[in-house]
């Protein structure tokens, strides 16, 4: 679309937006720790915002159009909405305020004259980075229930303090990917699979319609009246344990008794209809790739089983074994050098904009001036370098957690925006395999302790962090021809409103209820604060010195990534992607790599059988799939509350 045509964005979706971003931020806490049903957000295609935007065209818009057409919503309103619920979505959850207020509180929780965390471990964190009082924390952990008010003035300080660094990350993904669309979206062509869902829901129903075109396939209703079938049994088969229940998530591999197969016992054969309708919009090689290298990580942990050989387990991370971790860790690192290196006519271009060179084409319909994304990245890194430095003491730790978590944050945006997966995370703690890599002994363990909690907070769960989500609402802005610029600015209003209501209502539940007592989620509350003390604790018993074999892994996995590359770009017939590679030991691919293979089978049947006028036709019974599955989601969330019996349509 020209830029020139592009429709601002209007002061009621953008009012509309932040009630909207209010509520779901205010209830996101309640829904996922005291409900525990299917998370509000929890992945790129949030839950919530997804509601949003249904409820608003299949609802208000329907509405709106039979009887005030001049009142209904446009397309670009819609769009607005769901990008600045979308956005901010993640904020009361795993992309901040989930581990928040956790790790400010749960250390002297569990220290106890046994562990000696109070001297050995806590003693090393900075005192405005924790609260020790004694009835905060036992409230925080057993509800206060009438006994006292909740402490406000005890968290006003930590909130502050760690909030310098967490509006400077915020401030940091808002740039990148102001200076990564032009790359990704008009160079690469990225196909932005999530991005496409809201823009098709969202689109001009036509003259005469009230739905658009997206609405109006059977094939969508059908695919939808068959998931709701299926999750209505097996919700009900919760309540009633006697009904019959479609198994989608509990089946595994199981009965391998020999030597090396039997490290296949355990392996999840869970379905995902959204998951198999998201598979249908990936390129062939990308998808292949989300399966294959998951069967050939296994296939490694088979021939070590059988060599009489244990790996190494991590300590940090949401990795598995060792030495996955290190090689997907020097995969990202691969990888990132060599989008630079494939994009350097354009960053180049930016950053002699950023110097004072002459304006780039079409920069003024960027959502930020080149100039201000690039000093606006570098004043937000800086400001995240010298909060490490300050409290944690050390300069090279710092250094290395910021480039391992720069590459985590840009290797996996980049596998939403090609792969389309709904959440990732990355296998590797940088921390970690900075210490293995260097020995312990390298860094203070002030300084450890600091970096690990910080990078537990922010670097780790990244299922819903926002810079995929910057992307997407930019990739999306272009079909329906909305302002880039008017669409950040609210996305950034969103954002200030949403960390507001986040950090009241996630401080605010534990004390209601109390998080150990009261609330429905163990990994929050009590097994995720105490990781960064753990590590630090297993570093002062048993110092590490420098691993050659974490340098081998890491070098290792930095040339396969490489050659897999160069292979794509040099050699015809190669069309393997490295997708799959770098999170292959991780837990999103072991929820959905069987959902990914079943995708695969089923969308090179129809290709092969019909071509591409069958796959057209077909189309919009997998997206009906990824709609029954949210919809469905939704539904179980509110029969949930009522019912307090949990079903999760959605990974947890």
């Amino acid at each position: 679309m020209d830029p020139a045509t592009r429709r601002p964005v209007t002061v009621r979706a953008v009012l509309l937006g932040l009630l909207a971003t209010t509520v779901l931020c205010a209830l996101t806490p309640y829904n996922d720790y005291k409900i525990a049903a299917t998370y509000v957000a929890g992945n790129h295609l949030p839950l919530g915002s997804f509601l949003v935007l249904s409820t608003l065209v299949l609802g208000v818009n329907v509405l709106l159009r039979r009887r005030w057409p001049r009142w209904a919503l446009q397309p670009g309103e819609l769009l607005t909405v769901w990008a600045m619920t979308a956005a901010s979505s993640g904020l009361p959850s795993s992309a901040l305020f989930r581990y928040l207020p956790p790790h400010i509180i749960a250390g002297w929780r569990y220290a106890t004259p046994e562990n000696g965390w109070g001297e050995r471990v806590l003693a090393h964190l900075p005192a405005a980075l924790q609260i020790r009082d004694p009835a905060a924390v036992r409230y925080f952990f057993e509800g206060l229930h009438g006994r006292a008010a909740l402490p406000w003035h005890l968290w006003w300080r930590p909130l502050l303090v760690y909030s310098v660094f967490c509006v400077a990350l915020l401030a940091c993904f808002v740039c990148l990917s102001v200076l990564l669309r032009r790359q990704w979206v008009d160079h690469e062509r990225f196909t932005f699979p999530i991005a496409q869902l809201p823009v098709e829901m969202a689109a001009d129903p036509g003259p005469g319609q009230v739905l658009p075109t997206f609405f109006r396939e059977p094939s969508l209703w059908a695919a939808v009246a068959v998931q709701t079938v299926i999750h209505t049994l097996n919700g009900l088969h919760r309540f009633f344990p006697s009904l019959p229940e479609v198994s989608l998530y509990g089946n595994q591999i199981l009965g391998f008794a020999d030597r090396g197969w039997r490290t296949l016992n355990g392996t999840w054969l869970w379905v995902y209809p959204l998951v198999i309708g998201f598979s249908y919009l990936l390129t062939n090689e990308v998808l292949l790739s989300l399966w294959l290298f998951y069967l050939l990580y296994k296939l490694q942990l088979v021939v070590a089983d059988g060599l009489g050989v244990t790996p190494a387990r991590v300590g940090a991370g949401y990795g598995a074994e060792a030495f996955a971790s290190q090689q997907a860790a020097g995969a990202a690192v691969a990888l990132v050098l060599w989008m630079l290196w494939s994009g350097r006519q354009h960053f180049a271009a930016v950053l002699r904009r950023a110097l004072g060179g002459p304006a780039t084409a079409g920069e003024a319909h960027e959502a930020l001036s080149p100039r201000l994304a690039v000093w606006g990245l570098l004043g937000s890194l800086a400001v995240m370098l010298g909060w490490l430095v300050y409290f944690g003491g050390d300069v090279g730790l710092p250094v290395g957690v910021l480039a391992f978590a720069a590459a985590s944050s840009i290797t996996l945006t980049w596998l939403v925006a090609q792969a389309g997966l709904l959440f990732v995370q990355p296998v590797w703690a940088g921390r970690e395999v900075l210490v293995r890599l260097f020995g312990s002994g390298s860094f203070s363990p002030r300084g450890i302790l600091v970096n690990s909690q910080i990078e537990h907070l922010v670097g780790l769960d990244l299922r819903e962090f926002l810079l995929p989500h910057l992307l997407n609402i930019q990739k999306a802005a272009d079909p329906l021809g909305v302002s880039r610029r008017g669409l950040l600015g609210a996305t950034v209003l969103a954002l200030a409103v949403g960390y507001l209501v986040s950090a009241w209502a996630t401080i605010d539940l534990p004390y209601r209820y109390g998080a150990e007592v009261g609330l429905n989620n163990i990994w929050t509350y009590n097994m995720s604060p105490q990781l960064p003390l753990k590590f630090l604790e297993s570093l002062l018993t048993a110092p590490q010195q420098p691993q050659a074999s974490a340098w081998y892994q890491v070098a290792g996995g930095l040339l396969g990534m490489w050659a897999v590359l160069l292979l794509r770009t040099r050699v015809a017939w190669f069309r393997l992607h490295p997708a799959g590679f770098i999170i292959a030991s991780g837990y999103p691919l072991r929820c959905f790599w069987f959902s990914f293979l079943l995708g695969w089978i089923v969308k090179n049947a129809i290709l092969r059988s019909g071509g591409l006028r069958l796959y057209r036709r077909a189309r919009p019974f997998f997206l009906g799939l990824i709609v029954g599955d949210c919809l469905n989601g939704a539904l179980w969330a509110v029969i949930s509350a009522l019912g307090r019996i949990r079903y999760a349509v959605l990974p947890g």
